[in-house]
């Protein structure tokens, strides 16, 4: 494909646009970095603002101040998305939980949604459902699948709405995985599933809990369907199994890292 070529006028515009708009960022960034400009600011100007919108979440959780490499990348791990999200593609849940965690705090504390765990923890429906009230709003208790005899579950929650077009289903097995299998696991290597396509999920929660992940990837992501394609990820732990399927990829991931942290809680 041929180019147009610039005039020098031309090329001196496209020149000082570049340069306006990297002296910008970089301003955008040092105020950050000064704390003249709290990271709830940033993310609101991201409605009116084309250089925060662009700019990658990464760059800017670096930049706080206070935030060390070992910070930034447990934030970036709890936020579970791509190293190149930009600013302007965070939904509302993940700006508040990108605030929750640049702030120390857990998901909805400022609500109390989620209540402090006791000081024995105790691995059952009540506190899987304690865990993600947030995941379960419109939906109600469901009975159970009907697992192979061959293949039993400890622990199985089913939610769903009226019309079974939004679920929550989590099974947890008792299947143990060696450091061993879990290191190739997070290397990609291997992985003992029956799924065709995946993707390792390996964030630096999973990781505090000596877990890691594997979400199927759907093959034919074009197609249209009448109902919403469920999401799939399963958690291997030192002893457990973590089994959850929901409506959207990042509530699946979020609802799984939540019950391996509960699981780890309660062994």
């Amino acid at each position: 494909m041929d180019f147009p070529e610039l005039t020098p006028e031309q090329r001196a515009t496209a020149w000082a646009k570049a340069t306006a708009l990297r002296q910008a960022r970089h301003d955008l960034l040092a105020a950050v970095k000064a704390g003249k400009l709290p990271i709830a600011d940033v993310l609101a100007r991201a409605e009116t603002d084309a250089i925060v919108r662009k700019t990658r979440v990464s760059v800017l959780v670096k930049a706080l101040p206070g935030v060390d490499a070992a910070r930034a990348a447990h934030i970036l791990g709890g936020l579970s998305i791509p190293d190149a999200q930009r600013i302007g593609g965070l939904d509302t849940h993940q700006r508040q939980r990108l605030l929750d965690l640049v702030a120390g705090r857990t998901p909805d504390a400022r609500h109390d949604v989620r209540p402090a765990p006791p000081a024995t923890v105790v691995l059952d429906r009540s506190a899987i459902a304690a865990a993600i009230p947030e995941f379960l709003k419109g939906l109600s208790p469901a009975p159970g699948t009907d697992l192979p005899e061959d293949d039993p579950a400890l622990l199985e929650c089913l939610w769903a709405d009226e019309h079974d077009s939004r679920e929550v289903h989590i099974v947890v097995r008792q299947r143990a995985t060696t450091p061993e299998q879990i290191d190739r696991i997070r290397a990609g290597r291997v992985y003992t599933g029956s799924y065709p396509e995946y993707k390792i999920v390996d964030t630096s929660r999973l990781r505090a809990v000596n877990a890691v992940g594997a979400m199927m990837v759907d093959s034919n992501p074009t197609r249209t369907l009448e109902i919403p394609v469920s999401r799939d990820i399963v958690i291997r732990m030192p002893q457990l199994q973590v089994e959850v399927v929901s409506w959207r990829a990042a509530v699946t991931t979020e609802i799984g890292t939540r019950v391996a942290e509960l699981a780890a809680a309660a062994t």
